[in-house]
This record gives structure tokens, C-alpha cells and sequence, in this order.
């Protein structure tokens, strides 16, 4: 029996065919895990939607802060109402509480200080997670809802930066009587709350605050 020789540029023609159909057989096992990474996420975000429409949610509210930035992602992802309209819930309760809060500009975590009370903890971590829920639900709304929201993570953020930036550019943790120096967390999470009001707002002092941040976290 006589074999047929493959030439070289028939190899070569070869090793290309079965390049291009390893890299579809792979883009179609990328976009079924797509699918399904897309379902999954849709409906834990329809989960955390009646969680946070339920009156009988007692988490801290920087927990529901997580799930208020993926709800805001599933919004962009499909233009569904109902998942805009639970940040939007979830936000306002964060500013009504936030009205009534002494110091001013800080935000009720469902725990410690309560609004109207000038005694008992109050922590600038927890509420920077808060702050970044009230920011992730504003640049999605209209004004003048819109601004309202804004305001709000911008007077939690002015709260800050007056008062618990610490002198090597790090963040103090509010009212926590544990420790009264900057702290790796605080800092983590409100620089992250600063990055993202420079990015909507533009405002330098946001980015220099950031910064800081950054340099003292690199130190550290």
C-alpha cells in the first residue's frame, strides 16, 4: 500500500484546521459557562432583592451594601426595574437614617450608634461599604433623585476626610474606642469610596485622599 506524503504546507494547513476548531470548541465552552455564570448571578440578585424589600432583615447594613452594587450590575445587565428599584429602597432608608445621625454626614449601620444618639460606637469602615451602595445606586438614577444620593456619600465622605484622616495618610476608624489610630480596613474602604467619587465627581481632594491612602497602605 502506498502512503500518501503530506507535504509541508499541507501540515501546516492542518495544524491551523485544528487551532481554529480547538478555539471554537473553546469560545462555545466559554459562553455556555457564561450562561450559566449569568443565571446563577440573576438569580442570587433576585434572592437579595426580596431580602432587601423584607421588613425582617436585621444585617448589618454594610452586608446589604454588597449586594445593593451587584443589584446595581444586574440593572446594567438586563434594564430590569425591580432591581433599581431596591437600591433605590435600600438607599433611601441609608439617607433618611443619615439625616438624624450625629456626628453629621455619618451613617446608621444597623448596629452601635443609633440616629439622634451621641453615645455608642461608629465605625468609618462599615460605612464606607454603606457610602459606596448610596454612590453605586446614584449614578444610576436621574436627578434630582440622582443628586440626592450624591450629596449623601459626599457628606459622609466630607465627615471623613475633616475629621479621621490620620497625619501619615491613613484612615482612623470613627468612633471605635478599641484603637484610635489609622487603620488598614477604614483606609482599604474609603479610599475605594474616594476613587469612586473622583471618578463621578472630578474633585481632586477625592484623589489626593485616595492617594494617601494608597502611600500609607504601601508602608504599612
Amino acid at each position: 500500500m502506498q502512503l500518501t506524503r503530506i507535504t509541508p504546507v499541507k501540515l501546516r494547513f492542518l495544524g491551523r484546521l485544528c487551532v481554529v476548531l480547538l478555539l471554537a470548541a473553546s469560545a462555545r465552552a466559554q459562553e455556555s459557562r457564561d450562561a450559566q455564570f449569568r443565571l446563577q448571578f440573576l438569580h442570587l440578585c433576585d434572592m437579595a432583592t426580596a431580602q432587601l424589600r423584607a421588613s425582617t432583615n436585621k444585617a448589618p447594613f454594610f452586608i446589604d451594601s454588597y449586594a445593593v452594587r451587584a443589584l446595581g450590575v444586574a440593572h446594567d445587565m438586563t434594564a430590569k426595574r425591580n432591581y433599581l428599584d431596591a437600591c433605590r429602597a435600600w438607599s433611601e432608608r441609608m439617607v433618611g437614617f443619615q439625616e438624624k445621625m450625629l456626628p453629621r454626614g455619618a451613617y446608621y449601620m444597623n448596629y452601635g450608634r443609633k440616629p439622634g444618639q451621641s453615645t455608642n460606637g461608629w465605625y468609618v469602615a462599615d460605612s464606607s461599604s454603606i457610602a459606596m451602595g448610596v454612590l453605586a445606586t446614584a449614578v444610576r438614577c436621574q436627578t434630582p433623585e440622582k443628586q440626592r444620593y450624591l450629596n449623601s456619600a459626599k457628606a459622609f465622605a466630607a465627615l471623613v476626610m475633616d475629621n479621621y484622616v490620620g497625619a501619615g495618610g491613613g484612615i482612623r476608624n470613627g468612633l471605635w474606642p478599641r484603637f484610635d489610630g489609622e487603620w488598614w480596613c477604614s483606609s482599604g474602604t474609603f479610599a475605594s469610596l474616594a476613587f469612586l467619587l473622583y471618578e463621578e465627581t472630578g474633585d481632586k481632594r477625592y484623589l489626593k485622599t485616595a492617594l494617601g491612602v494608597v502611600d500609607w497602605l504601601n508602608r504599612l
